[in-house]
């Protein structure tokens, strides 16, 4: 493809393929990491958005939160100043509540360098778990600040089902090429988290 190079460019795909980059199969892991040149990851200009994908991500702990980080390139302790809004839609899975659609303020981030939160409340039992998909925008571009958005579905441990959208960007004109994820506290008891990348 034009402007592209990299093994994981497809020479025989239209340029709205998603290419698998990396797979994790996580098992009690307190954090997981995507690095670039780490274990067949690839995250810098061979493509221009990335795609996480969240596969019944389960937590250890009871009622905590899926997050998310990046480091710059060179950069360690995934604290990188973010600004980001949060809105969530939830029912009660007996109906006893009416759907709610509210903005999370208290998850939003004003250049704030916390992990961000995806999903809020997260339940640990059995039946429950949180699924979706985290996007990534032109994160080698050393020009312009880098944007993320992410809608996320997921069992709460109050038993809602809840819709969780969060959207903003990184302020940094750095590039990033890390990326982690984590719950709020505990472990990772088992997900499935896939990388594409998107030469557009």
């Amino acid at each position: 493809m034009p402007g592209y190079t990299g093994a994981n460019v497809p020479t025989n795909s239209s340029q709205t393929d998603w290419v698998p980059i990396s797979y994790q199969d996580v098992h009690s892991k307190s954090l997981v990491e995507f690095k670039h040149n780490e274990g067949g990851v690839v995250l810098d200009n061979t493509y221009r958005v990335y795609k996480f994908e969240f596969i019944n991500v389960h937590p250890a702990t009871n009622n905590v939160s899926f997050q998310f980080q990046a480091n710059a390139e060179g950069e360690t302790g995934y604290n990188e100043t973010i600004q980001s809004g949060v809105l969530a839609a939830y029912s009660k899975e007996d109906n006893a509540a009416a759907v709610n659609f509210n903005e999370e303020t208290g998850t939003d981030q004003a250049n704030g360098t916390s992990y961000q939160v995806l999903v809020e409340v997260q339940g640990n039992g059995l039946d429950e778990s949180a699924n979706g998909e985290l996007y990534i925008y032109d994160p080698s571009n050393t020009t312009h600040v880098k944007f993320f958005t992410s809608h996320i579905n997921n069992y709460t441990h109050d038993d809602y089902a809840r819709s969780n959208r969060v959207s903003g960007y990184f302020n940094t004109t750095a590039a990033l090429n890390n990326f982690a994820f984590k719950f709020s506290s505990g472990n990772i008891e088992h997900a499935k988290i896939k990388l594409f990348g998107l030469a557009t």
